[in-house]
Order: structure tokens, then C-alpha cells, then sequence
């Protein structure tokens, strides 16, 4: 599997699906990986991100064989 690289240190290419870790700050025990892509500077993901909810964290989606 591929390393989680920190939002605050690299971003993943416009356009491009990558796995995110959504931290919940109010509700730690929701926070939760899903699918995401980064465009125009936004993050975007299935459910969208609420106001207690950060990316900090992405990697490539693994290949499976």
C-alpha cells in the first residue's frame, strides 16, 4: 500500500481519485476514509465535508490484482 501523505505537504494531482482520511474534530470516533478528489483548490467527496470535518491525509487508491 501506498504512504498517506499529509494535505499540508503535498496535494494529489487535479482530477485524480485518491483514498482521504476525514477527521471529524467534535467526533473523533467518525472520522472515517472514503474517496475523494481534490479540483480548483476544494476538496470534493461522496457526502461532502461538514464543518467539523477536515482531509488531512491521502494516498493512490491500491490496484487490485
Amino acid at each position: 500500500m501506498s504512504k498517506w501523505n499529509l494535505v499540508k505537504d503535498k496535494l494529489p494531482k487535479n482530477d485524480k481519485y485518491v483514498l482521504i482520511f476525514v477527521e471529524n474534530s467534535e467526533y473523533p470516533e467518525f472520522s472515517q476514509v472514503d474517496i475523494g478528489t481534490y479540483q480548483n483548490e476544494k476538496w470534493y467527496c461522496r457526502g461532502g465535508i461538514d464543518k467539523h470535518e477536515q482531509i488531512t491525509r491521502w494516498t493512490k487508491i491500491p490496484k487490485w490484482k
